[in-house]
């Protein structure tokens, strides 16, 4: 190093609190409200539709993060709260049985319940009579999981 006589002063800026560990709070806080970060826990909160734009597009997101490779949907045929007709067809037949049919898309949101049936050729999928508390309608959006 070569000394060139600069002479810097003790404190750089001004500081708004003589207290250093009231300054480290409010910068934790700050740092927090900017990330949905909870400091006491360590957890951030992530809003999915905020991050992909809609709840039918942070139901496919989430979907795909779970090894969820494809999204199926109800069809006009058979629409209760015991059965629906789907575009899920080409697997054998009760290959689904003991899994469940998970809604991502309106007016079932959120709704889960476990597949009792499966016909591949007309894509009939049975659950649990009142396991959803309506019947999907045509282009209901799921995934099986």
């Amino acid at each position: 190093l070569v000394d060139t006589g600069t002479t810097l002063p003790a404190v750089l800026g001004t500081p708004t609190d003589t207290d250093v560990s009231t300054d480290i709070a409010n910068v934790a806080s700050d740092i927090a409200v900017l990330n949905d970060f909870d400091p006491v826990t360590e957890e951030v909160m992530a809003d999915m539709v905020k991050i992909v734009g809609s709840s039918t597009a942070a139901a496919a997101q989430a979907a795909a993060a779970a090894g969820i490779i494809d999204t199926f949907t109800a069809v006009t045929g058979t629409l209760t709260t015991a059965a629906m007709t789907t575009n899920l067809t080409g697997f054998d037949d009760n290959r689904f049985i003991g899994r469940h049919v998970s809604f991502i898309g309106a007016p079932l949101l959120g709704e889960e319940t476990d597949i009792t049936g499966y016909a591949s050729a007309s894509g009939l999928i049975t659950f649990n009579a009142g396991g959803i508390t309506e019947a999907p309608i045509n282009g209901t959006p799921f995934v099986i999981i």
